[in-house]
């Protein structure tokens, strides 16, 4: 009778959502370390996940010249690669966090708060919201 499971736990040995550790993680992985996700063959988020891996360089460069014109290099390349990350509807979970981690890098890299109102992780936190019910088959 040991092996019965409880009425208070219907599963055990199972996680949250009936999913063991190695299960809920296992689409994690490739996520971690940005070449490995970028490498994966037929990865229909693979320019999604460029695009927000060189995000910060992009970031990174337009701050190093405060004085830079509107259509300046740095300017012009980080919003290319803004709207690009902007146009890109994810389709697999990578490209979801992909694109989390860029909306959060938007809503912290200008004055280190994080303060999504008026930067382009408002619009993007939207984006994901849709994305995730859309992979749910919700939409």
């Amino acid at each position: 009778m040991a092996d019965a499971p409880s009425a208070a736990d219907p599963a055990p040995g199972r996680g949250a959502f009936g999913l063991d550790r190695r299960s809920w993680t296992a689409p994690l992985v490739p996520t971690l370390p940005y070449a490995a996700a970028a490498a994966a063959n037929g990865n229909p988020d693979h320019e999604l996940i460029r695009r927000c891996a060189d995000h910060l360089a992009c970031l990174e460069a337009v701050k190093a010249l405060p004085d830079e014109e509107d259509d300046g290099p740095a300017w012009c390349a980080y919003e290319s690669n803004r709207d690009a990350i902007s146009a890109a509807q994810p389709q697999t979970l990578a490209g979801l966090i992909a694109k989390a981690r860029a909306a959060k890098l938007e809503a912290t890299f200008w004055d280190s708060f994080e303060n999504i109102h008026d930067t382009m992780a408002e619009p993007w936190a939207w984006d994901l919201v849709n994305a995730l019910l859309r992979l749910a088959g919700e939409g």
